[in-house]
């Protein structure tokens, strides 16, 4: 424990990686460093490489002895660089250490990993070495610091330190829901400056292309493309081979280009006073004897998706924890995903989207009024209309529309009208990705009388007949799905994705709109300018409506009224 304080006084913190020059003796190997010998850590079939961190040598003649000492960066660089590994523990706990140059002497500290977090390193404790081995604790992620000393009879020699995190057992199911990511934080990937620009237009598209599949009857619908993209993009990391191809075609984008994309596009979301759209990810599993997670297929999706990363026993209490999450992260907009954890069930892969603003012009009370709603049936129903005046106009071959925009522009409501006599499932049918992707981001300047009905739905699906039929087939195949990056099964087994479960929620009145969505994808292992003229869009009988974020111009909702509820 002292040496370990000592260490942080001299060093201004945690380690890593620094390689200073040190001269030294040609007659001792250990001197003659510029860093400390390297050290592997072990544990079962895992084995890492720790960062070195400060050091400090002794040589020389009793008469002229000569020493140097480096120091490393401080914990804020430390964890901002992110570069400690982390060794993951076999059941017995035996963590070996192997140096390239064998210490004469080896003491071990450890703390939680939270603790490191917060620049707490209070409750440092020390382990007992055996030779060159110790038993880790099993019961967190832990942060560990490694003193190794090297020296000769002549007194020649010095001490380096060595850091690495360890993470507990994961080869039996857990008894309760487990946050792996506590105290870690997720590496820095390096953004493309043209992510954004290459991916909205297929995004958009892709976005079509699932509304069309869902809204085909013609009927009621409301679908978040951007919540269902982002769900299946953390699962294309874990496919190889025809899978994979399959599913970078039906989603418009390879995995690179998703990763980008949504590393670019999370940080890129605005939001202020009077609106916010909110993305939050996670991914829950289940570890048995049959089925172990990747890794690296983890630190992945925490990196490029920000995703929370949860171990759990896929019990009731995983079953409310799953739904708790969702519930929270969508404002309580959908208040849960999942029914049921069926047997097979060894991992969810979880998208959630909470969107929340308030109209740039709230309508005035004087503005809202009573009028009648033909339905695609034909019936008529009384409810409460907003009548306004917009500037941008939309118009698309068979249908013309508007855009109403909320607080300070960054995001808008869009609506498509279909042409009088035109049955609102043919108007869907035609829609075209790029041509509505160029209605939205070329909007005609008009004066637009509108109005728009005051409403709130709910919408829930499943998506896997629907993918199938977009063309990802082999992902639902239990006898073909190659997800292998995901994890490692039993052999003869094999993981499919099982369902894509999706629910979606708006309501939009005279002060704005609110809107939540969540995806679930379900891994089973086989045993988510002026104004130049006057135009008329009023919302009287089924239209097309979208949210959008007006800087990629990407519908991230979009919905079919056929169908309207009575006031």
């Amino acid at each position: 424990m002292q040496s370990l304080k000592r260490w942080l006084i001299a060093a201004g913190a945690v380690v890593l990686l620094i390689a200073l020059c040190a001269c030294g003796s040609k007659t001792d190997p250990i001197t003659s460093r510029k860093a400390p010998p390297s050290l592997t850590v072990s544990c079962g079939k895992d084995s890492i490489g720790a960062s070195r961190g400060t050091y400090s040598w002794t040589w020389g003649s009793s008469k002229s002895k000569q020493s140097v000492t480096a120091d490393g960066p401080g914990p804020l660089e430390l964890f901002k660089r992110n570069e400690l590994k982390m060794l993951q523990l076999s059941d017995n706990c035996t963590v070996k250490l192997d140096f390239e140059t064998e210490p004469t002497e080896i003491s071990v500290e450890y703390w939680p990993a939270e603790n490191a977090e917060t620049m707490n390193y209070e409750g440092a404790k020390e382990l007992a070495v055996s030779g060159s081995s110790f038993t880790a604790p099993s019961d967190g992620i832990y942060l560990y610091s490694i003193r190794a000393v090297w020296k000769d009879a002549d007194g020649n020699g010095g001490d380096g330190y060595y850091m690495f995190y360890t993470h507990p057992p994961v080869k039996t199911a857990a008894a309760k829901t487990t946050d792996l990511m506590k105290g870690v934080k997720a590496s820095v990937r390096q953004e493309n400056p043209d992510a954004l620009a290459k991916g909205g237009p297929t995004a958009a598209e892709f976005a079509v292309r699932l509304f069309k599949a869902c809204g085909k009857d013609g009927k009621n619908t409301l679908v978040s493309p951007l919540s269902v993209l982002s769900a299946l993009a953390m699962t294309v990391n874990g496919a190889e081979g025809q899978t994979l191809a399959e599913m970078e075609s039906v989603l418009g984008m390879s995995r690179d280009e998703l990763n980008s994309f949504f590393l670019s596009y999370a940080k890129c979301l605005p939001s202020g006073k009077g609106y916010k759209l909110s993305l939050a990810n996670s991914i829950w599993f289940k570890t048995t004897d049959e089925f172990s997670p990747s890794k690296d297929f983890l630190q992945f999706n925490a990196d490029y998706y920000k995703a929370e990363i949860y171990e759990a026993p896929f019990n009731d209490t995983t079953l409310k924890d799953i739904n708790s999450w969702v519930s929270e992260k969508t404002d309580k907009m959908i208040p849960s995903i999942l029914k049921d954890i069926p047997e097979d069930a060894v991992m969810y892969l979880i998208n959630a989207l909470a969107f929340d603003a308030e109209w740039e012009t709230v309508y005035k009370d004087i503005q809202v009024r009573e009028g009648e709603f033909t339905c695609g049936d034909g019936t008529k129903k009384t409810v409460d209309f907003m009548y306004g005046g917009e500037h941008k106009y939309l118009e698309l071959p068979g249908a013309t529309g508007f855009i109403k925009y909320y607080k300070e522009g960054k995001y808008a409501f869009a609506a498509l009208l279909p042409s009088e006599g035109t049955d609102l499932a043919d108007f869907i049918a035609s829609l075209s990705g790029s041509e509505l992707y160029k209605a939205l981001s070329e909007p005609h300047n008009a004066t637009v009388l509108t109005s728009i009905p005051k409403f709130e739905f709910e919408y829930e699906t499943e998506l896997s007949s629907v993918l199938k039929a977009m063309g990802m087939a082999d992902a639902f195949d239990r006898e073909h799905a190659d997800l292998t990056g995901i994890g490692t099964v039993a052999p003869g087994d094999r993981l499919f994705i099982n369902r894509v479960l999706h629910k979606t929620y708006i309501a939009v009145d005279e002060k704005g709109t609110k809107a939540g969505a969540a995806t679930a994808v379900e891994v089973q292992n086989a045993t988510a300018a002026p104004p130049i003229d006057i135009k008329e869009v009023y919302l009287d009988r089924p239209f097309v409506y979208m949210l959008i974020d007006c800087e990629t111009d990407l519908p991230f909702f979009i919905g079919a009224m056929d169908s309207i509820e009575s006031k």
